[in-house]
């Protein structure tokens, strides 16, 4: 048997096995059949076979997954790192990325007029001595990320002034922003990642297999398009709800289940807590030169309504900053996207974006007038682009805390895996450390335990809410509902999940 019970299996043939390699001992009785010639030739052979068939049962255990195949769906960061760690290891893997563009998830970036824009992450952050800090490195030399100066990125408080952190951060290079980093990952991909393409939530996945031997189908169009031996879930939301859904992995599908929300439940209010979502409005936005302030290029703000303010044009050095204008990106706080949400592709051309727009950028600029006085003046007109995107499902505020310690999910009876970064931290380096370490793990472990499945969610991330990236720590207040904001919460969901309840759920635009 495949799983819990091989232990015993191979502890069984180790015993066999020393048997077969000494068989003398069976010989020191003074019984007189052990002494006949036939009788010891008959056992001699059974025991050299069963010695053999544990020598075998051994390399099945210990085989690699070579000649297998991964395949790995979603093209972030978490799904390149995991691709990247199986193909060292001379595992084969293929990615799967909707984007048109190309992949990188959050951490693409755009170019407007020769501009690189970051319009989700905006810098990265790397643990000291850790594997991610390793890759930046490499990264730095390859010329596709730069450090940013620490004098020029910080906070800026409620009155308007600047007081830079010295954080080390890292961000992208000028020509490409943080999709130099990006594409420094997949330029070491053997197979390029599969773009473009579309499976469907409802049966773009299915178990063609058995608990013996796990099969998975890839569907397009609803025709396969490829069939894997081991699949990846590397993205998170509805869309990874619902693909397994209807597939016998349930465990790894509980806990793929989510909420999305700017606060967590009060703890012990709900039997099964589940991941957590929340929504976060990113604005790009084209202003003249000077329009804000010119001591910094990046800072996290003390505000209802923004968390974030970054110049790609300052950090970014060519294109715009020499044509008279500078290109912004704005980040919302969660609490605004959440009483301001609408789908994305309706956004386009509604009050709502104009509402988003202007509440953001009149926001920064009112913190900035009390800094430098004056009087209140029309500044909708100065505005010479802006483009509105809501990330519906934005950063986890909570994450998966594994007994194993893994960062990663694993079900070994139907060959399912997942990595993101709300089973690490919500970060680009958790996301790059969770599918990185899978992908090592599952290479030594060749597909034979299931790991990550039993633990809790915890709370995760920063008061800006943009996940793990070194601004200031959540207070109580902005993790947990009131228990009024619960029942409140409560009645629009129908009152599923409530304290007492039985409740459905997971078992127990960021900076980077």
């Amino acid at each position: 048997k495949r799983h819990d019970r091989a232990p015993l299996c191979w502890e069984s043939c180790g015993i066999l096995y020393i048997a077969a390699a000494s068989p003398s001992f069976l010989l020191k009785g003074e019984k007189r059949p052990w002494r006949d010639r036939r009788v010891l030739g008959d056992l001699g052979m059974l025991m050299s076979s069963l010695g053999k068939v544990f020598l075998l049962a051994m390399c099945v255990r210990g085989r690699s997954l070579q000649g297998k195949s991964v395949g790995i769906l979603g093209g972030g960061i978490a799904g390149l790192s995991c691709a990247l760690a199986l193909e060292e290891r001379g595992i084969e893997c293929l990615v799967y990325d909707t984007g048109k563009r190309g992949v990188g998830g959050r951490a693409s970036s755009r170019d407007l007029q020769g501009q690189a824009v970051d319009h989700a992450v905006q810098f990265v952050t790397a643990t000291q001595g850790s594997s991610f800090e390793a890759l930046l490195a490499r990264a730095q030399e390859d010329g596709q990320v730069q450090l940013w100066d620490g004098s020029r990125v910080g906070t800026v408080d409620a009155d308007g002034f600047f007081q830079p952190d010295g954080l080390r951060r890292y961000i992208g290079s000028n020509e490409l922003g943080m999709q130099g980093l990006v594409n420094h990952l997949r330029q070491n991909l053997k197979h390029g990642p599969v773009t473009d393409t579309w499976v469907s939530p409802s049966n773009g996945l299915r178990f063609e297999g058995s608990e013996e031997r796990p099969q998975w189908g890839v569907y397009v169009n609803n025709k396969r398009f490829r069939q894997h031996d081991i699949i990846v879930i590397a993205h998170n939301g509805k869309c990874a709800d619902r693909i397994t859904s209807k597939t016998p992995a349930k465990q790894i599908n509980r806990l793929l289940r989510v909420n999305f929300d700017n606060k967590l439940p009060p703890p012990g209010a709900t039997r099964y807590p589940k991941m957590t979502l929340n929504a976060i409005y990113s604005v790009v936005v084209t202003l003249p030169t000077g329009f804000f302030p010119a001591d910094f290029d990046g800072a996290f703000m003390q505000s209802a309504n923004v968390s974030w303010i970054g110049c790609n044009s300052r950090k970014y050095e060519r294109g715009s900053g020499d044509q008279g204008v500078e290109v912004w990106t704005l980040l919302s706080t969660p609490a605004f996207a959440k009483e301001h949400k609408m789908p994305q592709e309706f956004i386009e051309g509604t009050p709502t974006e104009a509402l988003v727009v202007e509440t953001l950028v009149g926001d920064v600029l009112e913190t900035f007038r009390r800094r430098r006085g004056g009087d209140d003046e029309a500044f909708i007109d100065k505005i010479l682009f802006s483009k509105v995107q809501l990330w519906g499902a934005g950063v986890p505020i909570n994450r998966w805390a594994a007994e194993d310690g893994n960062p990663f999910l694993f079900d070994a009876a139907h060959g399912i895996g997942v990595v993101g970064d709300w089973l690490c931290k919500p970060s680009v380096e958790g996301a790059f450390l969770s599918g990185s370490d899978f992908g090592a793990w599952l290479s030594e472990s060749s597909a034979e335990a299931s790991a990550g499945l039993r633990g809790s969610f915890i709370p995760a991330g920063g008061a800006a809410g943009i996940g793990d990236v070194g601004d200031a720590p959540m207070a109580p207040e902005q993790i947990y509902m009131s228990e009024k904001e619960f029942e409140v919460v409560q009645r629009g969901r129908g009152g599923r999940g409530q304290r007492g309840g039985r409740g459905k759920g997971g078992r127990g635009g960021r900076g980077g």
